[in-house]
């Protein structure tokens, strides 16, 4: 009975490895091709983005803009008012 136990254990450990192992296997194999679709897409969003920002600019022909990238509202500026 104790060594039909030990089997069963033994058996049981294998599977464990296994499993283990082909996981290892697949995650490594899904995160290179994660990365290969991230550098294969990323030029694409960056285009994206720069032509959302020259729509954006194209709407506000006379809208100055900072060093942030962002449109100056100058009609709450109550500086200059006296």
């Amino acid at each position: 009975m104790m060594n039909e136990l030990n089997d069963i254990a033994g058996q049981h450990e294998m599977i464990a490895e296994n499993l283990v192992t082909q996981i290892i296997s697949d995650l490594t194999q899904l995160i290179l091709s994660l990365r290969q679709d991230r550098k294969r897409v990323r030029p694409t969003l960056i285009l994206i983005c720069l032509f959302i920002f020259y729509l954006g600019l194209r709407s506000q022909p006379h809208a100055q803009i900072d060093s942030r990238g962002v449109a100056v509202d100058d009609s709450r500026d109550f500086s200059r008012v006296r």
